[in-house]
């Protein structure tokens, strides 16, 4: 059975804005503790999903096209 999240959504984002502040740049992987690694997976997927959800990146054109042609294989199916 898969363990809750410990943070909500929202309480992982907070940390990821704290962290650049504190870092001045955007928080990397490596800079998190390993707990809050598994809870950023479990919460967003990849990592550049929780940047993006923290307004802390913008996804370039390669993803947003990736994403559409994922879509788009999921409807044919």
């Amino acid at each position: 059975m898969a363990k809750p999240l410990l943070y909500t959504k929202e309480e992982l984002i907070g940390i990821l804005i704290s962290k650049q502040k504190k870092l001045g740049r955007k928080p990397k992987k490596s800079d998190m503790s390993d707990v809050l690694k598994v809870q950023y997976r479990k919460a967003f997927g990849k990592w550049c999903y929780a940047l993006e959800a923290a307004g802390l990146s913008v996804p370039s054109e390669t993803v947003l096209a990736r994403r559409q042609r994922q879509r788009q294989r999921h409807r044919r199916k």
